[in-house]
């Protein structure tokens, strides 16, 4: 009896090492990574990753303390899988769609992403659901505090749009329309001066920019002028930029405080409407 409690402690002695052993080198990975990795995004993508490989490698350690017999696990784990299959599916769908979330780095920890309906930052992502802060509809880089927990498997059925990608720029498309009254030699002035605003945001906002990269981005930053027939019918002007999402409201609250300020000093120009 007491060599069985003797080995118990022992193994239980060495279970408790083990687990100090990995949680130190835990917090020496995690601070190496706070030094060496300088952008968010990466840092918690690793962190995560790091994590699940430490409690995996603490499990068989444990294992092999407590000399488990492997092949009695994997013969039970098969059962256990044909009955997981039939009764719960949507669950090892959850957990499969979990392990795609992080070995495909699909997205991490406070990610702006847009999957389905939904649209939000990433708050937090666990082993069956993954929890968004909801995005403004209204202010696009905003939250509105409400959390939506979206399944995991929903990762393999839909498509999946990241915005938090470095230089992840989008191409923006502002539309105006005016009636056939307006003249067209007084609408273009107005964007032109937009076209020189955007520039000059760029210039501010985005500075760190490579002279390539700026100079890309300008070419394709244009004003497209046609005629739009059906309702609202008029002259339309389709700004067309790339910014980060972050700067979208920013900047489409700018150019519309242009557009009325412009109407409000020339009475010649008028906006059309739905008739």
């Amino acid at each position: 009896m007491n060599g069985l409690f003797d080995g118990f402690a022992i193994n239980f002695a060495k279970t408790l090492i083990a687990l100090a052993v990995m949680v130190s080198i835990w917090f020496v990975i995690d601070r190496i990574l706070k030094h060496r990795v300088k952008q968010n995004r990466l840092y918690l993508k690793y962190r995560v990753r790091s994590r699940s490989i430490l409690i995996f490698i603490f499990i068989l350690i444990t294992a092999k303390v407590w000399d488990y017999d492997f092949s009695y696990l994997v013969a039970v784990l098969g059962i256990i899988s044909a009955a997981l299959t039939i009764t719960q599916k949507e669950n090892l769908m959850n957990i499969i769609g979990f392990f795609i979330i992080q070995w495909r780095d699909l997205f991490s920890e406070e990610d702006y992403i847009e999957i389905g309906q939904y649209s939000g930052y990433v708050n937090h992502i666990g082993l069956l659901y993954f929890t968004l802060d909801e995005a403004s509809r209204a202010v696009k880089h905003e939250r509105t505090g409400r959390k939506i927990k979206v399944p995991n498997m929903m990762v393999s059925i839909h498509p999946i749009i990241n915005f938090s990608t470095d230089l992840a720029l989008l191409e923006i498309n502002q539309s105006f329309i005016f009636t056939f009254h307006s003249p067209y030699e007084e609408i273009k002035p107005i964007f032109d001066e937009i076209y020189l605003q955007l520039i000059d945001f760029y210039r501010k906002t985005y500075g760190y920019w490579s002279l390539g990269q700026r100079d890309k981005y300008y070419q394709k930053t244009n004003v497209l002028y046609r005629v739009k027939q059906h309702k609202p019918a008029g002259i339309e002007a389709l700004v067309r930029f790339y910014c980060l999402k972050a700067n979208q409201t920013e900047i489409e609250m700018k150019l519309n405080e242009i557009v009325i300020e412009a109407c409000n000093q020339n009475r010649n120009i008028t906006l059309s409407e739905e008739r």
